[in-house]
């Protein structure tokens, strides 16, 4: 790195090691991910003006999913696409963050299992064992380009094609590293035909695309009732509104979230209160229809077209002021249909003594119990169980979690340790439309992990557990009290388990995914 006058350092490498570099690995190309103020101006590669070398100042994790970091990334990943650029040494200044974020985009892409890759970077790090928390940017971003049921590599491949890569690149890319493909690899073929139906498009505000909620109810939460508009989003689902040279209106439509949304037509323009038009979806061939007599929708029609976004799908829609000429398949637009999910929780009828920690065993006999969906392939014949009680007069919620091990891996740790690496409960909460989230865990030792937002610094001021273990496996009781929390909506939450080694657990999603993911989380309905 840098030295104290921001002059580039001396390199670490003797001649042999320098002969070996050049002569055995043959480098050609280097890539320097580091920032002006770590690499002193440095503008070549210390192994000499043989190695091609580029300075590509880079962000990281969560960085790599905003626009200025896939940017950042797409260029990083064309060097890749050259065989004339290999062998290729890319490194950041400690190797494992920013040279970590790249790599696993690489290996993704090759279609490493999810298993392995974050394998491979928590074991980045030789000497400090890496945190899977920092691995969670990745898959929690990339869940933004799949369904939970779909391969990393496509995910990847949708996040590169998005970000301005062309897919004859990434089949570059493959072909130099794979031997063969395989049979079952499937290629972002929405993407490429979307963005190639959308390239001559001029831009257009004429349409807006708003939320529209299938679901409505007032509910009872917590300290107050509360209208609830289901699914909810904000996020606009509209990625690019064009004007073809046909005249016709595209719009393309991606729905990143882990549920269906619906979504509501709105003529903005004038024009477009006036004439007949048609709807069809051309990667489907789709013509939708108002009513079964007519092909064209009035203003009026139009401005009350609603549509169903699949998960983790992207839609494109093409809006004509003309009658469509080529072969489509007739049809209504489908029934929206939306069923919502809750988490009912029982009230105490009579209040606890003032700071109990721990319900009678009576009152958790009426309590239901909830299994947890088991994120393995393994044969499990006992699955962990939870229990949820809610005293509303001292707003307090209890939590009974039973987790069935042949062996308990635990041990006492210090505040906001790795524990995730023991066997743990884990607690995500939060409340509806509101933008915190909160995140804690403890282990049958009672250490605790607490975090507002991934931050560390937050802590839990108030709440009483307990802990036991047995041959069979281990109880958690926890009361919580949620006015620290100052929820003014619905309350929202999740909870996970790991049996060590490596099963994991999730009360409400029987598909992988982030435990961070907001929609993971249930709403609280009291009964």
């Amino acid at each position: 790195n840098a030295n104290e006058n921001n002059e580039p350092g001396a390199p670490l490498f003797n001649q042999e090691s320098k002969r070996i570099i050049l002569e055995e690995l043959k480098l050609k190309t280097e890539i320097d991910m580091r920032r002006e103020d770590e690499t002193g101006g440095m503008k070549a590669s210390p192994l000499g003006e043989q190695v091609q070398y580029y300075n590509i100042p880079s962000t990281l994790y969560a960085g790599i999913f905003s626009e200025q970091g896939q940017q950042n990334y797409a260029r990083l990943f064309r060097i890749f696409c050259r065989r004339e650029n290999y062998p290729i040494n890319f490194h950041c200044s400690a190797g494992a963050d920013r040279g970590g974020s790249l790599a696993f985009l690489l290996l993704a892409l090759l279609g490493v299992s999810e298993l392995e890759l974050a394998q491979d970077y928590v074991f980045t790090s030789f000497y400090s064992l890496r945190e899977y928390e920092f691995y969670e940017h990745f898959s929690h971003g990339m869940a933004a380009y799949g369904s939970d049921s779909e391969p990393m590599s496509l995910k990847a491949e949708r996040y590169l094609l998005k970000a301005g890569v062309q897919a004859d690149q990434i089949q570059a890319y493959r072909d130099i590293m794979l031997e063969d493909l395989p049979d079952s690899y499937e290629y972002a073929l929405s993407w490429t035909e979307i963005s190639s139906r959308c390239a001559d498009c001029l831009p257009s505000k004429d349409f807006a695309v708003k939320p529209y909620y299938p679901y409505q109810e007032k509910i009872e939460s917590l300290a107050s009732s509360h209208e609830l508009a289901l699914p909810y989003w904000t996020q606009s689902p509209l990625q690019k509104l064009g004007i073809n040279p046909q005249g016709d209106y595209l719009l393309h439509l991606c729905n990143p979230r882990s549920e269906t949304i619906f979504a509501a037509l709105q003529p903005l323009a004038d024009s477009l209160q006036r004439g007949r038009f048609s709807v069809v979806e051309p990667l489907r061939r789709l013509l939708y229809k108002p009513t079964l007599d007519e092909q064209l929708w009035s203003a009026e029609q139009l401005a009350d077209f609603k549509i169903a976004l699949p998960p983790k799908e992207d839609l494109l829609l093409q809006v004509s002021r003309r009658n469509q000429q080529v072969h489509l398949k007739e049809c209504l637009l489908p029934e929206l249909a939306y069923e919502a999910q809750f988490l009912q929780l029982p009230k105490l009828e009579a209040a606890l003594a003032q700071g109990a920690a721990q319900l009678p065993d009576l009152l958790w006999e009426k309590s239901p119990e909830m299994k947890f969906h088991p994120w393995s392939e393994k044969d499990l014949h006992q699955l962990p169980a939870a229990q949820f009680v809610f005293d509303q007069h001292s707003q307090t919620l209890y939590v009974k979690v039973r987790l069935p091990s042949k062996e308990i891996v635990s041990q006492k740790r210090e505040h906001d340790s790795i524990i995730f690496v023991d066997d743990c409960v884990e607690f995500f909460l939060t409340a509806w439309q509101e933008p915190d989230y909160y995140h804690f865990a403890f282990n049958p030792h009672r250490s605790v992990y607490d975090a507002k937002n991934m931050d560390r610094s937050w802590h839990l001021q108030e709440y009483q557990l307990h802990t036991e273990i047995d041959p069979q496996g281990w109880t958690l009781k926890l009361a919580l009290p949620l006015a620290q929390f100052g929820f003014k909506t619905p309350l929202q939450l999740n909870l996970a388990c790991t049996d060590q080694p490596g099963v994991l657990f999730n009360l409400f999603k029987p598909q992988k995914g982030s435990f961070h993911d907001r929609e993971f989380m249930r709403i609280v309905k009291l009964s």
